[in-house]
């Protein structure tokens, strides 16, 4: 189990992204001293709201290792029982695949308004995952990880 703690080193708060028309914000934050991290990563604030919006509507962008965007087509992916997801309405999984590389899939759990992606290419799998419940999303290859630390947040 890995936790982080870190300092916000931008100015836009995750409450200014939400009420803008950004999906992710492209931020630059260091952790604090003694923290485990990837050795590369990039770190991201994510507008939840127009997230959630997007993945019902089937179509979202996420970024990728080049530190641009890929498109991604997703739909529910049932993973509990109808009368469960009555009982835990705020808890969803998605699947889905990239829309020009169609092998590249995409796993997205969402808890509230936080999200677990998880992204398998050829290249790697890919996680962006947020920092405790902090708005920061960190974006990784899972071999760019320390041996034996498990997932952030995990």
């Amino acid at each position: 189990m890995v936790f982080l703690a870190c300092k916000n080193q931008k100015e836009l708060t995750s409450s200014e992204l939400e009420s803008s028309a950004v999906l992710w914000e492209h931020a630059n934050y260091k952790p604090e001293k003694g923290a485990i991290l990837p050795t590369n990563y990039s770190t991201y604030i994510l507008n939840t709201k127009l997230f959630a919006q997007a993945l019902e509507n089937g179509s979202i962008e996420l970024p990728n290792y080049t530190n641009t965007w890929t498109s991604y087509q997703v739909k529910r992916s049932a993973t509990m029982s109808e009368s469960l997801q009555e009982k835990f309405p705020n808890i969803r999984s998605y699947e889905g695949q990239e829309l020009k590389q169609k092998q590249n899939q995409v796993r997205i759990d969402q808890k509230n308004d936080s999200f677990k992606i998880v992204v398998y290419t050829s290249s790697g799998t890919y996680f962006i995952q947020e920092l405790e419940t902090s708005g920061i999303y960190y974006f990784f290859n899972k071999a760019d990880l320390p041996e034996n630390t498990g997932l952030i947040n995990e």
